[in-house]
Protein backbone atom coordinates (compact mmCIF):
# COMPACT_ATOMS: atom_id res chain seq x y z
CA UNK A 1 0.00 0.00 0.00
CA UNK A 2 1.39 2.92 -0.76
CA UNK A 3 2.15 6.08 1.70
CA UNK A 4 -0.34 8.39 2.19
CA UNK A 5 -0.13 11.20 -0.34
CA UNK A 6 0.21 14.01 2.50
CA UNK A 7 3.01 12.62 3.91
CA UNK A 8 4.82 12.37 0.74
CA UNK A 9 4.51 15.70 0.17
CA UNK A 10 5.58 16.26 3.72
CA UNK A 11 8.42 14.70 3.13
CA UNK A 12 9.56 16.05 -0.05
CA UNK A 13 9.31 19.58 1.70
CA UNK A 14 11.36 18.72 4.00
CA UNK A 15 14.01 17.23 2.01
CA UNK A 16 13.57 20.34 -0.20
CA UNK A 17 14.35 22.28 3.45
CA UNK A 18 17.26 20.25 4.26
CA UNK A 19 18.63 20.42 0.22
CA UNK A 20 18.66 24.80 1.11
CA UNK A 21 20.07 24.57 4.31
CA UNK A 22 22.89 22.27 2.90
CA UNK A 23 23.37 25.10 0.25
CA UNK A 24 23.54 27.75 2.43
CA UNK A 25 25.86 25.93 4.36
CA UNK A 26 28.43 25.67 1.44
CA UNK A 27 27.63 28.99 0.03
CA UNK A 28 29.05 30.94 3.54
CA UNK A 29 31.97 27.75 3.64
CA UNK A 30 32.49 29.33 0.21
CA UNK A 31 32.58 33.38 1.47
CA UNK A 32 34.64 32.20 4.40
CA UNK A 33 37.15 30.51 2.19
CA UNK A 34 37.53 33.64 0.09
CA UNK A 35 38.07 35.91 2.93
CA UNK A 36 41.05 33.38 4.36
CA UNK A 37 42.33 34.15 1.02
CA UNK A 38 41.85 37.78 1.00
CA UNK A 39 43.62 38.15 4.85
CA UNK A 40 46.03 35.58 4.18
CA UNK A 41 46.75 37.51 1.40
CA UNK A 42 47.44 40.97 2.85
CA UNK A 43 50.59 41.92 4.05
CA UNK A 44 49.45 44.62 7.16
CA UNK A 45 47.35 41.69 8.68
CA UNK A 46 48.73 38.67 10.63
CA UNK A 47 47.28 36.37 12.90
CA UNK A 48 46.44 37.47 15.86
CA UNK A 49 44.13 40.19 15.56
CA UNK A 50 40.61 40.28 17.28
CA UNK A 51 39.00 41.11 14.55
CA UNK A 52 40.08 38.65 12.00
CA UNK A 53 39.57 35.49 14.81
CA UNK A 54 36.09 37.22 15.06
CA UNK A 55 34.76 36.71 12.03
CA UNK A 56 36.78 33.16 11.74
CA UNK A 57 34.65 31.78 15.12
CA UNK A 58 31.24 32.97 13.81
CA UNK A 59 31.64 31.13 10.32
CA UNK A 60 32.87 27.95 13.11
CA UNK A 61 29.84 28.36 14.92
CA UNK A 62 27.33 28.94 12.19
CA UNK A 63 28.57 25.54 10.70
CA UNK A 64 28.22 23.99 13.56
CA UNK A 65 24.90 25.55 14.60
CA UNK A 66 23.70 24.68 10.63
CA UNK A 67 24.84 20.46 11.26
CA UNK A 68 23.67 20.21 14.72
CA UNK A 69 20.27 21.40 12.84
CA UNK A 70 20.21 18.77 10.56
CA UNK A 71 21.02 16.41 13.28
CA UNK A 72 19.03 17.07 15.98
CA UNK A 73 15.30 15.69 16.23
CA UNK A 74 12.56 17.47 17.78
CA UNK A 75 9.13 19.08 16.68
CA UNK A 76 10.89 22.61 16.26
CA UNK A 77 12.92 21.54 12.88
CA UNK A 78 13.03 19.91 10.07
CA UNK A 79 15.09 17.07 10.65
CA UNK A 80 17.10 14.72 8.52
CA UNK A 81 17.15 11.93 11.92
CA UNK A 82 13.22 12.66 11.91
CA UNK A 83 13.09 11.96 7.74
CA UNK A 84 15.21 9.03 8.20
CA UNK A 85 13.10 7.85 10.92
CA UNK A 86 9.90 8.52 9.50
CA UNK A 87 11.00 6.81 5.90
CA UNK A 88 12.09 4.00 7.80
CA UNK A 89 8.66 2.85 9.32
CA UNK A 90 7.39 3.20 5.79
CA UNK A 91 9.83 1.78 3.63
CA UNK A 92 7.93 -1.58 2.50
CA UNK A 93 5.67 1.28 1.12
CA UNK A 94 7.87 3.16 -1.14
CA UNK A 95 8.94 2.32 -4.73
CA UNK A 96 11.79 3.20 -6.68
CA UNK A 97 9.56 5.27 -8.59
CA UNK A 98 9.24 7.86 -5.65
CA UNK A 99 12.56 7.65 -4.80
CA UNK A 100 13.77 8.70 -8.20
CA UNK A 101 11.39 11.40 -8.62
CA UNK A 102 13.30 13.11 -5.45
CA UNK A 103 16.74 13.06 -7.97
CA UNK A 104 14.96 13.95 -11.19
CA UNK A 105 16.38 17.60 -11.02
CA UNK A 106 18.77 17.69 -8.53
CA UNK A 107 18.97 21.27 -6.69
CA UNK A 108 22.47 21.48 -7.51
CA UNK A 109 21.94 20.61 -11.60
CA UNK A 110 18.69 22.35 -11.63
CA UNK A 111 20.10 26.05 -10.04
CA UNK A 112 23.85 25.70 -11.58
CA UNK A 113 24.99 25.47 -8.02
CA UNK A 114 26.96 22.38 -9.36
CA UNK A 115 29.84 24.46 -10.64
CA UNK A 116 29.98 27.27 -8.17
CA UNK A 117 30.83 25.04 -5.39
CA UNK A 118 32.85 22.74 -7.22
CA UNK A 119 30.16 19.67 -7.09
Amino acid sequence: MPPNPQKLAKWEREIDRIRWQVVRLLDRRRWNEIYERVVNAHPKLHPGIPILDHFRNVYGDYAVVAVRRLAKPGRDSVSLTDIIRDLGGEAENLDRAWYRSLYKRPLFERDGLQRQYGL
